[in-house]
């Protein structure tokens, strides 16, 4: 899950850091939140981003 959100992320913001990417655990075990550093250049990459995010079938919710 880790490498497809960051292969996401790097799709539209080019100078990602995918070791900014950090991940933990819900208390059940069930799910896997992740929280990503990086900043947008315009609407524009949002717009792509949240789409992709939302097109994925491993991701169940995007904050």
């Amino acid at each position: 899950m880790h490498s497809i959100v960051a292969e996401l992320i790097q799709e539209v913001i080019e100078d990602f850091d995918a070791t900014t990417l950090v991940s933990r655990a819900s208390a059940g075990g069930r799910y896997v939140s992740l929280t990503a550093e990086f900043t947008f250049q315009n609407k524009e990459q949002v717009n792509r981003l949240y789409a992709g995010l939302a097109a994925c079938p491993y991701i169940r919710l995007v904050l």
